[in-house]
């Protein structure tokens, strides 16, 4: 898992791995959904994503990343 305490609003989270030289360019990618249904190895494997957990990828200052995340239901919403 590549964060402790991913917030439950989180979908899914990616990550670039650019061209370095040393690790193959492509998509890290993690869902939460999936890594509850132990399914998240098998989908990274089919399409081809970076595990973080395999590679050892963290977030940190040097790292961009994308976040998809359910909205905040408001209380107008709930009425």
């Amino acid at each position: 898992m590549p964060a402790t305490g991913v917030a439950t609003s989180v979908t899914t989270l990616w990550s670039w791995q650019p061209d370095d030289g040393v690790q193959t360019p492509g998509w890290f990618f993690y869902a939460p959904s999936l890594e509850n249904s132990s399914e998240l190895s098998k989908y990274i494997s089919v399409k081809g994503y970076l595990d973080f957990d395999a590679n050892g990828k963290t977030l940190d200052t040097t790292t961009g990343f994308w976040i998809n995340r359910v909205p905040p239901v408001s209380m107008h919403e709930i009425r």
